[in-house]
């Protein structure tokens, strides 16, 4: 502790010094991978990856997001289908029929058209994990919704470990 004195002699202040220790964030276990055409929703998607406790990685295209799921293992994918406008394109259809093809567990989330029962009744037939209708610019719940992702992931992995020694 030190104390500072004036040139009268009185002491003035008291400080306690503490050694500063860097905090470091914990490097998620789990990656979630968003693809939006919409600069605003892949950093609205991915902040509440992020805080959901999700590493995060982002892509504005369809060819270099399967890339990169194909050379990554990530459990969680967000694909804004919304964020075209009024017509989604071709090629982020066709991305999530791949990933739900090569998924491995993934949980695959489709941002869809607010009232559009063809693209819902669509993007649940490939057997996606959720189906969010009309998510907008408005990414609300998102972050819990990740959350409740990660239980999901978790327990997944548990019943693959399980079935791995169960057939050994």
């Amino acid at each position: 502790m030190s104390i500072f004195e004036t040139d009268f002699g009185v002491a003035t202040a008291q400080i306690q010094v503490v050694p500063s220790i860097p905090i470091h964030r914990q490097t998620s276990l789990y990656r979630c991978l968003v693809v939006s055409p919409s600069q605003l929703r892949r950093e609205q998607l991915s902040e509440a990856a992020s805080d959901g406790g999700w590493e995060t990685v982002v892509c504005d295209d369809a060819e270099n997001a399967l890339t990169d799921f194909l050379h990554s293992k990530f459990q969680l994918v967000f694909v804004d289908l919304d964020g075209f406008g009024a017509t989604p394109q071709e090629d982020f259809r066709d991305l999530c029929q791949q990933l739900v093809v090569h998924a491995d567990n993934a949980l695959l989330v489709v941002c869809g058209h607010e009232g559009d029962a063809l693209e819902e009744i669509w993007a649940r037939q490939l057997g996606i994990w959720l189906y969010l209708s009309g998510v907008a610019d408005q990414c609300e719940g998102i972050t819990e919704l990740c959350d409740e992702a990660r239980g999901v992931v978790e327990q997944l992995e548990k019943a693959e470990k399980w079935m791995e020694t169960a057939t050994t």
